[in-house]
């Protein structure tokens, strides 16, 4: 997998939404049981995936990449019609920073790295200890060129 891009994701990421308060390579970190996971919310969760990779030469492809930020949220409060509009739009904030994300990562060429990165789809699911995880999954492409050895 390309390292390049997930260090320019990182990058992009922090400078585009300092409400993240953690921003890291998806290795697990929501699947310790028993306890809290070891990250700070909100969290960005970030793995990219190359579903397509078609060869240009012996020696060059074009590479067609899934990225896939599960965005991490802690419940905040509640969110009912009949809540307090103050208390509700504490409960919502997830949805600012869902918004902030996707307009940064939305069109981005991470510096030229890779194409337009276009959303495909979003997905949201709530864990057992109430956790809210929005995985949003972005489609680029992007040519790899192995150098002579």
């Amino acid at each position: 997998m390309n390292k390049e891009i997930y260090i320019a994701l990182c990058n992009h990421l922090s400078r585009q939404c300092p409400e993240l308060n953690y921003i890291d390579w998806d290795t697990g970190q929501l699947n310790v049981a028993g306890e809290r996971p070891p990250i700070d919310y909100p969290a960005c969760l970030i793995d990219v995936n190359y579903p397509v990779c078609r060869d240009l030469t012996d020696r060059e492809q074009l590479v067609t990449a899934n990225i896939i930020l599960k965005l991490v949220f802690r419940p905040s409060g509640e969110t009912g019609n009949l809540t307090p509009c103050h208390i509700r739009e504490k409960g919502l904030e997830c949805f600012e920073v869902i918004e902030t994300v996707h307009n940064a990562i939305q069109g981005c060429e991470l510096g030229g790295i890779v194409s337009a990165i276009s959303r495909l789809n979003a997905q949201k699911s709530v864990r057992k200890d109430r956790l809210q995880i929005y995985a949003i999954t972005y489609n680029t492409t992007f040519q790899e060129i192995i150098p002579n050895s």
